[in-house]
């Protein structure tokens, strides 16, 4: 029976750090389609591939700064406002020997979210530039 990788498995790597205090994510990849139907379709739609799009969300907890030298919040917030160029971005396992895949990416979303007692956490959005890159860890 295969092994399944758990979450706390995997670290999410920004520009070849790994970013700290994820608490989880996800990635979604969605292909356009054009519609091609004709008059000769015989009353059924057609379509062809198009443009590819590839998203990645991911959320966390906002930490004291003093001390702090993880990439986190501080290191997201400065990027968002900072830095309007794609960063290389991956979900890789933490041990050897699986796929995983990187890209190019444009943060382009960033919130955060405080209530009563609880924790600070914060989320951000991140869309794909270019294609992914299949790798090994």
């Amino acid at each position: 029976m295969p092994t399944p990788i758990l979450n706390n498995q995997e670290l999410v790597i920004f520009d070849a750090s790994t970013l700290g205090l994820t608490t989880d994510w996800d990635f979604s990849l969605d292909k356009e389609t054009i519609d091609i139907t004709t008059m000769g379709s015989g009353g059924r739609k057609e379509f062809m591939s198009g443009d590819h799009t590839y998203e990645f969300n991911f959320s966390g907890l906002v930490s004291r700064t003093v001390g702090d030298a993880s990439r986190g919040y501080e290191y997201v917030m400065n990027n968002f406002l900072t830095v309007d160029t794609p960063i290389n971005f991956a979900v890789k396992p933490a041990f050897s020997g699986n796929n995983y895949w990187d890209a190019s990416a444009l943060l382009y979303g960033l919130s955060v979210k405080g209530s009563g007692n609880d924790k600070v956490t914060y989320s951000g959005k991140l869309k794909v530039t270019g294609s992914l890159n299949k790798k090994t860890s």
